[in-house]
């Protein structure tokens, strides 16, 4: 009876893997696109075993499952070698739900209703004539309004004397801006105010 060398290959390469595949029934669940097999068993320690031996133990039964399980892949030869194509993985769930959208501040509800968008192109530095110099578009060093350094005249307002008790154009430029700042401030705390708050009645609400 002839045997060609090709049956011989074959059978040692079948023997190799059913002497790699252990000795259990094979009811895992596998996820071959993510290289995972998952044991819903319990582990069961053999009396005297420690620990860290049972868990090594387990790991080399599944590992040798999931290495059973690619090797059954069809082959596709390449040039570095016989490779398999792994099949698309499973999605996997999200721990934790997916994020609410983040509630609008009363600003950006006024924008979306007149239809304001953000020019989020524009460049950081700005020309500034009166110095001759760039200027930061935001931010302490940016170019301010209406101050001595780079407006030294302010012209008056319609109705207004200058020379009978008005007062200093400069200082009540500094207050108005006090006053747009402490305003802006006040706005945001209540923005997140009402942030908060909307976050506390959506998880009331799940």
């Amino acid at each position: 009876m002839s045997v060609s060398a090709s049956e011989i290959l074959k059978a040692q390469a079948a023997k190799r893997q059913s002497s790699a595949i252990p000795e259990r029934t094979d009811d895992l669940d596998y996820d071959i696109g993510n290289l995972i097999a998952y044991d819903s068993h319990p582990l069961l320690r053999k009396k005297g075993e420690s620990m860290e031996d049972s868990l090594n133990a387990s790991s080399l039964e599944l590992g040798q499952f999931l290495l059973s399980k690619l090797i059954a892949l069809p082959a596709v030869p390449t040039p570095i070698g016989v490779t398999v194509r792994i099949p698309v993985s499973n999605a996997l769930p999200r721990e934790k739900p997916v994020p609410r959208a983040k509630p609008k501040s009363r600003w950006e509800e006024f924008a979306q209703e007149k239809g304001i968008q953000r020019d989020r192109k524009r460049e950081r530095q700005v020309y500034d004539e009166k110095s001759g110099e760039w200027k930061e578009r935001w931010g302490k060093n940016r170019r301010t309004d209406n101050t001595q350094e780079f407006d030294p005249v302010i012209v008056a307002k319609a109705g207004v004397n200058d020379f009978e008790g008005a007062p200093d154009p400069f200082q009540a430029e500094r207050k108005a801006k006090k006053d747009r700042v402490k305003k802006n401030k006040s706005q945001q705390i209540a923005n997140e105010r009402r942030a908060k708050r909307t976050k506390h009645d959506d998880w009331k609400s799940r």
